[in-house]
């Protein structure tokens, strides 16, 4: 997953892929694609995604990537901004 913060947070919370599918009504396999960057995941996408499922999180540090940040590593420490 290309979004190493959003998945640290779906791990934290018991949150996974086909659960979210079914809020968003969304196959499965579309959303899977977007979250691990083969399609582009849309704003208004991410956004319900974070309400639906993160609402202490902050936006912008949920879907950072490592490219995003510079960290070629492609993990973050602690910077998910969720409380």
């Amino acid at each position: 997953m290309i979004y190493t913060n959003l998945s640290s947070e779906m791990e934290r919370r018991g949150v996974t892929i086909s659960s979210m599918s079914r809020e968003l009504n969304m196959r499965r396999g579309t959303l899977s694609d977007k979250l691990h960057g083969k399609f582009r995941l849309h704003y208004d996408e991410a956004l319900k995604i974070k309400q639906l499922f993160f609402s202490d999180c902050g936006i912008e540090d949920l879907f950072s990537t490592s490219e995003m940040e510079g960290d070629e590593s492609g993990g973050f420490s602690n910077r998910s901004g969720c409380h």
